[in-house]
């Protein structure tokens, strides 16, 4: 929140599959904008969590995805670890937290 001068962040992802990061996630991101949930691949507890405060008057959009098992994610990391040459390419550019306005700015103008 600090980084944001606590206006929260647009967009969360909890991609680790830990209730502790859901909350801690739906608190961090600002009114109006979405939060993801992709690390739950099996049950791994309940979170509690006040409907209300963290989602209904956030006015939040809450979208939890399990489009595969678990294997699949752990076959895709271990394709990119054996030849992570490769892999790297992909990325292009790399940005510290705090020049995250300069990489949406290259993105929108198509010059990342």
């Amino acid at each position: 929140m600090d980084l944001t001068n606590g206006r929260g962040v647009d967009y969360a992802i909890e991609a680790v599959g830990k209730p502790s990061v859901t909350k801690q996630g739906l608190q961090l991101v600002r009114n109006g904008e979405a939060y993801l949930s992709v690390g739950f691949g099996e049950p791994k507890g309940n979170v509690e969590i006040d409907c209300f405060a963290d989602i209904v008057r956030k006015n939040l959009t809450y979208q939890g995805v399990w489009v595969s098992a678990t294997s699949h994610l752990y076959s895709a990391i271990n394709c990119i670890l054996r030849d992570t040459k490769l892999f790297s390419s992909l990325i292009t550019h790399r940005f510290p937290l705090e020049k995250v306005d300069e990489a949406l700015k290259l993105w929108i103008t198509g010059r990342l």
